[in-house]
């Protein structure tokens, strides 16, 4: 009867400090995520950022420009230079656009929402959490919450005004799952559509969203008593979501896909010599990530080429990859039908990095920190089960009270993540702390020595000396040259190469880069017009005509009076007087008041006379 009384007082007890700590932890865990960000409120706006922001017509002109932001790309409103792959993420946008209509554009604006809305996702989250580990102590939704806070792979989504996309998505996914869970607990319907809604607005976030479809239905079956008839249903409702965003997607940018230069460059598993191949490396990618999780130390904003090079199953890393994974899914398979602590971590983890993991399909980008934003949550719900287990404690919340070594151990990790995390955010300032950054943990990177040169190439435009030019040019050229050393089949780097040899006057080394570059793309207009005007220059008026009347031909060249500028001037330095003539017409027939075309004309006269 004493041991029962003592069961029960214990279980009142854990009631007791359940509602105790419940009206004001989560706003504990909204304040530690504000707090632990603040600092990147006063960065700039780095990297990618402008597609979205600065660069972005649709959203300079603010919520006026609502339907062109629902049913353009998003970036459509960008100028053409800063286009990549077409992507359809429209409430991203529309937030810009409103914090642009109410506050104005500034970088200082986006990083405030960006800390805001993380930090209303770690309350959401935490309440959540609270809700599926109710038969535990409050302190272990407190755990998993605050190391999802601090976990350092998390920098890159906070601090990067452009991976406002991940947190949106991962918010409106979270208030899915609250209200779903509310539906089931009260039968009302404004519940299951408020959720529905939240899902529709989670993979209009971000692509990525679309994990929500396999990590809802996981969290219900494990983490509730609805039926599995009942479960489906709702899976189907979100399957015709996410159909509806398909179709939504489709007539914004239509099935396209616009490889140009960069996708080798992200990821080469888009060319990888065979699927055993691709296989091997993808596997090794999967490890490589896990143990970022687990020791997040050596982070970069860029992984891609050459970073992580092909694998072989051959290899040891490669095997132990494979037999992890393998592993993972064993245990999680094993525990489904207990509904296992462990098998649901695991398989929350392994649905939430599917989409990006290069197994079945191969995604742009070959690894990238923002890519483990959903999927760390797993990891973060293992870890206590985790220690659990080594400690050799059923209960997962009594490692908080076993003992000082246990409780030393959570608080250095806590702590140690945290140090990690202010000082890697602190990459994220500027363009230059990131791209420096980049080369220093990820030197065999071709992006990230690309990133940097065309930052100091262009700051020639804006120093005033030429001392610091000359400084800039050669820095640029420094950081191609390593670039072009990784990845010499990178056509860009020949042409940006070519213009900086330009400038130094150098050039018979522009001309040789110039040359390479068309040994790629005999077609490219801008080589061919900056290699045309370069012979000009050089007094090879024979070349520089043929290349003139390549470009003339183009469809893309026929309308630019520059080309018949061109190609006038070396027909009347080769003395065809005519040709010259009917080319300076041309140039006035495009732009009439053209004064270069004009001059031309009249010397074209006096020499003639």
């Amino acid at each position: 009867m004493k041991q029962k009384n003592e069961t029960t007082n214990k279980t009142n007890t854990a009631i007791t400090e359940n509602k105790s700590y419940t009206s004001w932890m989560p706003f504990v865990m909204f304040i530690c995520a504000f707090l632990l960000y603040a600092n990147t409120i006063s960065y700039e706006y780095t990297c990618d950022d402008g597609r979205y922001t600065f660069n972005n017509v649709f959203v300079e002109q603010g919520i006026s420009a609502f339907s062109d932001l629902v049913t353009k790309g998003s970036q459509e409103g960008c100028a053409e230079k800063t286009k990549y792959v077409p992507d359809y993420r429209p409430v991203v946008l529309i937030s810009f656009a409103l914090e642009n209509t109410i506050f104005g554009n500034t970088a200082k604006t986006n990083h405030f929402f960006n800390v805001l809305f993380y930090a209303l996702l770690c309350m959401l989250l935490f309440n959540f959490l609270k809700k599926i580990f109710s038969e535990y102590s409050i302190w272990l939704p407190v755990l998993i919450t605050l190391l999802f806070i601090v976990h350092p792979i998390h920098t890159e989504v906070v601090a990067s005004v452009k991976s406002r996309d991940e947190i949106l998505s991962m918010l409106f996914g979270v208030i899915a799952l609250i209200q779903i869970f509310k539906y089931f607990g009260t039968n009302r319907i404004k519940f299951l559509a408020f959720g529905l809604v939240s899902f529709f607005c989670c993979i209009l976030s971000k692509e990525s969203g679309f994990v929500f479809l396999g990590l809802i239905p996981l969290t219900v079956y494990f983490k509730s008593e609805v039926s599995i008839k009942k479960n489906v249903l709702i899976t189907l409702f979100l399957v015709a979501i996410s159909a509806l965003v398909i179709f939504l997607r489709f007539k914004a940018i239509g099935n396209v896909i616009d490889k140009g230069d960069y996708p080798f460059v992200w990821n080469p598993l888009l060319d990888a010599p065979n699927v055993g191949v691709r296989l091997a490396t993808a596997f090794g990618v999967i490890l490589k990530s896990i143990l970022l999780l687990f020791f997040p130390i050596n982070l970069s904003w860029d992984y891609s080429f050459n970073e992580i090079p092909f694998s072989s199953w051959s290899e040891p890393f490669t095997i132990l990859a494979f037999a992890l994974y393998f592993s993972l899914i064993v245990i999680a398979i094993i525990g489904i039908k207990k509904r296992n602590n462990f098998s649901f971590a695991i398989l929350f983890y392994l649905i939430a990095s599917f989409i990006t993991a290069n197994l079945l399909f191969v995604s742009p980008i070959i690894f990238s920190e923002r890519a483990q934003f959903v999927s760390s949550l797993g990891f973060c719900m293992l870890f206590p089960f985790l220690l659990g287990l080594i400690f050799k404690e059923k209960d997962a919340t009594k490692i908080l009270s076993t003992g000082k070594n246990v409780r030393i151990v959570l608080i250095a990790v806590v702590l140690l993540f945290s140090v990690k995390t202010i000082s890697r955010s602190a990459d994220w300032k500027s363009d230059e702390a990131l791209y420096l950054s980049g080369v220093n943990t990820s030197p065999n990177s071709c992006r990230t020595h690309y990133s940097l040169a065309s930052l100091y190439y262009e700051r020639i435009a804006n120093v005033p000396t030429n001392e610091e030019k000359q400084e800039n040019l050669n820095l640029a050229i420094g950081e191609y040259r390593k670039a072009l050393d990784i990845y010499p089949e990178y056509r860009q780097l020949y042409y940006n190469l070519g213009v900086a040899y330009f400038y130094k006057n150098n050039f018979d080394s522009a001309a040789y880069m110039y040359e390479k570059a068309l040994s790629f793309n005999r077609f490219e207009l801008k080589t061919i017009t900056n290699y045309a005007y370069l012979l000009l220059l050089k007094k090879d008026f024979k070349k520089s005509l043929e290349l003139y009347n390549t470009a003339i031909n183009l469809p893309e060249g026929k309308n630019l009076a520059v080309l018949y500028i061109g190609a006038g001037l070396c027909y009347r330095e080769l003395l065809d007087y005519n040709n010259a003539k009917l080319n300076f017409e041309n140039a006035l027939k495009i732009d009439p008041n053209n004064k270069q075309a004009k001059t031309a004309l009249l010397e074209l006269e006096s020499i003639k006379k």
